[in-house]
């Protein structure tokens, strides 16, 4: 009978251990909220004091990865933007040059057919 007893004590313990534990990691978090450092032995309550002190240094590499995605980014649009502008440039020079011959073509082919027309040399 004493160990029927013992085994449906078990659970009553279990419980009891389980809020006492739950209540040190209470404990345990607000003082390293508080910036007070504690320290324990339990290997999980070490793991849950690490995880919350890695957050600011994972937000800064993701931050940092961002940053130099983005300024590398603009970089490469600066220095696109650079060469298609240089070479897409329109050249006051050329673009008269050009527009003159193409209306000096036309202008001797259109008076090229006049004279045909009239029957003029050509």
């Amino acid at each position: 009978m004493a160990v029927l007893a013992w085994i449906a004590a078990l659970p009553d313990a279990l419980w009891a251990r389980a809020r006492a534990f739950a209540t040190h990691i209470r404990t345990l978090l607000r003082e390293h909220k508080a910036g007070r450092f504690p320290e324990s032995d339990y290997r999980f309550v070490q793991l849950l004091l690490l995880i919350p002190g890695l957050f600011p240094m994972w937000k800064s590499l993701m931050k940092e990865r961002l940053v130099l995605r983005r300024s590398s980014s603009l970089r490469f649009d600066t220095a696109v933007a650079a060469r298609t502008t240089r070479h897409n440039r329109v050249r006051p020079l050329a673009f008269v040059t050009v527009a003159f011959v193409f209306a000096s073509v036309a202008a001797f082919f259109l008076v090229r057919a006049r004279l045909r027309e009239r029957g003029g040399v050509c």
